[in-house]
């Protein structure tokens, strides 16, 4: 009980590391910007691998549509993320990549699971965290 409560502390100061070394409530650099082609290639190199890291394979040209980089945690931490009943990856370990505009986010781990609707803008989006509620 007094590590959940640590990591919650943690987590509201944004002073807990990721696994890729990143403190949460940052997003990775490079982020796509428009205008900057040579900050886009490195970003849209990002997002293949993110992808290809979680099994899925992008279309041609399909990763130029995922303009938008969100950080989100959860309780309990390492959730699966499913974007409008999609698999994008997971909470707490992976920067998530989508595209602009609004989408339903639904968050699963065993009994535990909870959905919102979220608005994701073009570029780094503030890191969010999550609470998921136990199955009734």
């Amino acid at each position: 009980m007094r590590l959940l409560l640590l990591i919650i502390l943690l987590s509201l100061l944004n002073c807990v590391s990721t696994k890729e070394g990143h403190k949460s409530g940052d997003t990775r650099i490079p982020y796509y910007e428009q205008n900057s082609p040579d900050n886009n290639t490195v970003y849209f190199n990002n997002v293949r691998d993110h992808f290809e890291k979680i099994g899925r394979q992008l279309e041609h040209d399909e990763e130029l549509e995922y303009k938008s980089a969100v950080f989100i945690s959860s309780l309990p931490p390492i959730a699966d993320v499913y974007l409008d009943g999609i698999h994008v990856g997971k909470t707490n370990v992976e920067i998530l990549y989508v595209k602009p505009g609004k989408h339903v986010v639904a968050f699963k781990k065993g009994e535990y699971e909870n959905s919102f609707e979220f608005t994701f803008l073009e570029g780094p989006n503030p890191s969010q965290l999550v609470r998921l509620l136990k199955k009734e």
